[in-house]
């Protein structure tokens, strides 16, 4: 997936990724001080800035899915099935 390989790539220049992290205080007094709670830790991360991806916004309105008999659910998503 493009994820994926977009994160060997990112990962190779030295940013860590911290996937299934909870932020759980924050402290802006002096650059950016994260508490974060890992699935087997917690550790303080500092910094002058920090990036924040969450979730998918589908940009499917213009595709004309319609036409080829493709049905959205309400928040936009084509939805699939254990195999896709």
């Amino acid at each position: 997936a493009i994820s994926k390989g977009l994160q060997k790539s990112l990962g190779s220049q030295g940013i860590v990724f911290h996937l299934k992290s909870k932020v759980v205080k924050a402290d802006l007094s002096k650059g950016v001080s994260l508490t974060v709670q890992g699935s087997d830790q917690e550790m303080v991360l500092s910094g002058d800035a920090v990036l924040v991806s969450v979730g998918r916004k589908p940009y499917s309105d213009r595709l004309g899915l319609e036409t080829a008999g493709i049905v959205k659910d309400s928040k936009g998503f084509i939805p699939i099935d254990a195999s896709f």
